[in-house]
């Protein structure tokens, strides 16, 4: 499809009175054609903190993963939700990440909890602490120090493994429940966990070597762990630690791709695009059962299973890039969504891979998911529609509105476009955002109601889905919401957006000028098609992974 370029006189007259920049995207110009750079821009690591606490999330999988529990407990669920950074999309900022005295009190309380369980039932306990491990205070002192290292992340010394084995000498008779060598190690067990060497991911190098402080190989452990499975490092990451292994580029890949391969891999990516893409709001998506009265009763619940799974099967089994994310013609239905998307077939509960109406869908995008969410219970919402795809998709940033903006009125007479547009574009204040750029994003996706579903009429007029959005430094015309993604899938921009995401993600923090070069290449790797579990790996692999600046953030 070839676009129809507009004139950028006028789009960046408008452009320029609503917005106050491009977020992180300096430098992104013009349309390109991917061929790649003569040389790879210079990757150095942008200033960072030492200490990293570990999220909800992460301290579930963790505590899962060092007691052998199978599941996660579910004790996160008592500790205070934390705040999130302002503009950061993810739960992992590590300045948002701090332990206040609640949090302190439930971390001991969940402590104790897990402690008492694993010594109150000689399976569990044994699996933890197997008989070879031996009894007594050599037992415990074998016990702390293999244990320890996979709690901590790195070899405890001397002086922390007696401490520990002094808290187990004190619990030997501290319970009245349990005594002796399980009563010892259940004490060992409710300091280890409430440890700020666990708690916390404490990268203590500090030797700068040309500018920058290079990782230990248990530090470069314990990022890849976390980046790519949520979770502390397993068995072999610890044993490649131990042997020194992580201190190449070509070792780090290695062990990337491996853990890629573990199942723990896919919830982790999954979280990523949960919270890029909002899923979240799909578990409010309700829309009126006087309006659609067809929809099952856990359509909310069908959508957000449809939605992880479709970003599943992408990242892993299809080996998906940006572009497919945009543009794959696919989706995961059951008894509930198929005749939402119109999917002809028997279906019951479960969910199977279906090829979606190539003349009605494409991309995440053009899903039931990101439609429902953004829509009132009657009506489509152009407005969230295209304010999203302007900054979680281009980076765009957009104005808060302002105060006293009286709400839409009702769909009466002509279409839903028309009330938006009239709205939204009659007044000088509004006409600056919405003209330039939230409608042109928003008006694409009018061929989809508030349920997701493809409409070709409006309430009994002709849906009109054409606009002009802007991106890429040019404003270039579209005729409905496959076009759109389509451009998306090709621009620039948006690639870089991604990328920026994924590095924010990958590093906790927000980006920063130094991560341009790292930014600069993913972003060409990712307009050559590169997949999207490629680029978490060399992005792991990359000079800004394995190191730290030697600016330190407060």
């Amino acid at each position: 499809m070839l676009s129809r370029r507009l004139s950028l006189l006028t789009a960046c007259a408008g452009l320029l009175a609503c917005t106050t920049g491009i977020t992180g995207n300096e430098g992104v110009g013009s349309r390109q054609t991917p061929g790649g750079p003569s040389s790879l821009a210079e990757e150095r690591p942008a200033p960072a903190g030492r200490f990293a606490r570990l999220t909800h999330a992460q301290w579930e999988n963790s505590v899962r993963d060092l007691l052998l529990l199978g599941e996660t407990s579910g004790l996160s669920s008592t500790f205070p939700a934390d705040a999130r950074t302002a503009g950061f999309l993810f739960d992992n900022h590590e300045l948002s990440l701090e332990t206040d005295q609640v949090l302190s009190s439930a971390y001991a309380n969940a402590a104790e909890t897990l402690a008492a369980s694993i010594s109150a039932n000689p399976a569990t306990f044994s699996r933890l602490v197997p008989a070879s491990v031996g009894t007594g205070r050599e037992g415990a002192r074998a016990f702390i120090s293999s244990f320890g290292e996979r709690t901590f992340r790195r070899p405890l010394t001397t002086p922390e493994v007696d401490r520990f084995l002094q808290l187990y000498d004190a619990g030997l008779t501290l319970y009245d429940d349990v005594t002796g060598f399980q009563a010892g190690i259940r004490l060992v067990l409710e300091a280890f966990l409430q440890s700020p060497h666990f708690l916390y991911r404490v990268e203590g190098s500090t030797r700068s070597v040309a500018g920058s402080i290079p990782l230990s190989t248990w530090e470069i452990g314990q990022r890849l762990s976390y980046l790519v499975t949520n979770s502390t490092p397993d068995t072999e990451l610890l044993r490649a630690a131990r042997a020194g292994e992580l201190s190449t580029p070509k070792a780090v890949r290695e062990q990337a791709l491996r853990l890629l391969a573990s199942p723990k891999a896919r919830p982790a990516l999954v979280h990523f695009h949960d919270q890029l893409l909002e899923f979240e709001k799909f578990e409010g998506i309700n829309p009126s059962a006087r309006a659609y009265p067809g929809l099952s009763a856990s359509f909310a619940a069908d959508v957000l299973g449809s939605s992880k799974l479709f970003v599943e099967d992408l990242a892993f089994n299809e080996a998906g890039t940006f572009e497919d994310l945009m543009t794959s013609p696919e989706a995961f239905v059951n008894d509930g969504l198929a005749a939402v998307y119109g999917v002809a077939g028997s279906f019951n509960r479960s969910f199977v891979k279906v090829a979606l109406p190539a003349s009605e869908r494409r991309g995440i995008f053009n899903q039931v998911g990101f439609l429902a969410a953004n829509s009132t219970s009657i009506h489509p919402d152009p407005i969230h529609r295209g304010v999203f795809i302007a900054t979680r998709v281009l980076c765009l940033s957009i104005s808060a509105p302002p105060d006293g903006v009286p709400p839409l009125p009702p769909v009466t007479q002509g279409t839903n476009r028309q009330v938006v547009a009239n709205h939204t574009e009659s007044s000088p204040t509004c006409r600056a955002c919405h003209q330039s750029l939230i409608n042109p994003f928003g008006f694409p996706f009018e061929n989809y109601d508030a349920s997701g579903a493809y409409r070709t009429t409006d309430n009994g007029f002709p849906v009109d889905a054409k606009a002009a959005p802007f991106m890429d430094g040019e404003q270039i015309e579209v005729d409905n919401s496959l076009e759109l993604t389509d451009e998306l899938s090709q621009s620039p921009q948006a690639h870089e957006c991604f990328v920026s995401h994924l590095l924010e993600y990958a590093f906790g923090r927000s980006r920063n000028k130094v991560d341009e070069g790292l930014i600069d290449n993913l972003t060409q790797a990712s307009l050559d098609g590169t997949p999207i579990t490629e680029l978490l790996v060399r992005m792991a692999e990359s000079g800004a992974f394995m190191t730290r600046s030697t600016e330190e953030l407060p």
